[in-house]
């Protein structure tokens, strides 16, 4: 009965916002938790066949350099505010870009 329930909310012509946000976060959750590097699946799936090889290889080098970033810059504030403070910080943050849409 509740798989019933799941496949109607999918089948609707109008899904409510947050269950689209509910789903995008199931998404990515499932890319992180694969094996090895899949996150190059969702830059692929962004891009029309044409730019994907650009798109795809853009996104891969934003990755990175943000992992070249967060190398330089997560140890200062890690020893100012600590860990806990430090996770509550980064787990923010993808809040703020929602609550700026």
């Amino acid at each position: 009965m509740r798989q019933g329930a799941i496949c109607a909310e999918l089948c609707v012509d109008r899904v409510s916002p947050y269950f689209s946000i509910v789903l995008i976060y199931v998404f990515i959750l499932g890319q992180t938790l694969g094996p090895g590097s899949v996150s190059a699946s969702l830059a692929a799936l962004s891009y029309p066949a044409f730019l994907r090889g650009t798109g795809a290889g853009r996104a891969q080098g934003m990755v990175r350099i943000s992992t070249i970033i967060g190398l330089f810059f997560f140890p200062p504030p890690l020893a100012k505010i600590g860990l806990s403070r430090l996770m509550l910080v980064l787990a923010l943050m993808p809040l703020t870009g929602l609550l700026s849409l």
